[in-house]
């Protein structure tokens, strides 16, 4: 359970990164 609570937050982690690197990049 605890693992997957981990996993989810990765996740989360992950696509918002990326979405603040598709906007850095649409600004560039």
């Amino acid at each position: 359970m605890i693992i997957s609570l981990y996993f989810q937050f990765w996740l989360i982690l992950t696509s918002t990164l990326q979405e603040l690197f598709c906007t850095n990049l649409q600004i560039l």
